[in-house]
C-alpha cells in the first residue's frame, strides 16, 4: 500500500518508516489556518489543505496530510514562531492538562477520508523558569505544536498521558493505518 506523505516532519517520517510503510514525500508550504475555538476542526483544516496540496499531481496515489495542535484553556497552540513564543506556550501549559488534536485527510480519485486523534497531557506544576528557559534555548520545541517534544528533552515536563502516546508526538499510526487501508479498497 503506496501512498504519498504531505510533511516537512522528519519525525513523521522516520516513524512511519519505522513500520515499513511506503510513500513518497511531498513537502508544501501552508499558511497554517486556526479556526478559532475548534481545535478538532484546525488540525483536519489543515490536513486537508496540505493532503489538497499535492493531490493534483498524483490522484491514483492514496495522499496524505496531517496536523497536530494543541488546545489549553480554549486556546489553539500551533507551532511557536520563535524563542519567545515557545516559553510563552510552556508557562500556558504548566501544571495544568490540555488536548492534543492530529487530523488526518486522505485523498484518493474523488474519494475523502477524514478523522482525528486526540490525547491528554498533564503537564508538572513544578517546573522552574529555569528548567524552562534551558529547554527554550535548545530549540527543540520550535518546530513542534505547543512548542514541546514529548518524544525529546521535554518528557521532563509530562506528568500523564491519556490516549495514545504516538498521537502527542504527531503521529497516530493506527489511525493512519487503518484511513490508508480503508481507502485503498476504494
Amino acid at each position: 500500500m503506496k501512498f504519498i506523505l504531505v510533511s516537512a516532519s522528519r519525525r513523521r517520517i522516520e516513524y512511519l518508516k519505522g513500520f515499513g510503510f511506503i510513500f513518497e514525500v511531498k513537502k508544501v508550504r501552508l499558511n497554517e489556518v486556526i479556526v478559532e475555538g475548534n481545535a478538532v476542526s484546525t488540525a483536519i483544516k489543515n490536513a486537508y489543505l496540505k493532503a489538497c496540496s499535492a493531490h493534483k499531481s498524483a490522484p491514483l496515489l492514496p495522499v496524505v496530510g496531517m496536523d497536530t495542535v494543541v488546545e489549553v484553556d480554549g486556546k489553539i497552540l500551533g507551532k511557536p514562531k520563535n524563542r519567545k513564543e515557545n516559553l510563552e506556550m510552556l508557562h500556558m501549559l504548566k501544571g495544568k492538562a490540555h488536548r492534543v488534536i492530529t487530523g488526518i485527510a486522505c485523498l484518493k480519485k474523488d474519494f475523502i477520508m477524514i478523522d482525528y486523534e486526540t490525547s491528554i497531557v498533564e503537564f508538572r506544576s513544578d517546573i522552574e523558569e529555569d528548567f524552562f528557559l534551558r529547554y527554550v534555548q535548545t530549540g527543540e520545541g520550535l518546530d513542534k505544536a505547543g512548542g514541546y517534544a514529548v518524544q525529546g528533552l521535554a518528557s521532563a515536563f509530562i506528568n500523564k498521558i491519556t490516549g495514545p502516546v504516538d498521537n502527542v508526538i504527531g503521529i497516530p499510526v493506527l489511525k493512519i493505518y487503518k484511513i490508508i487501508n480503508a481507502i485503498c479498497e476504494v
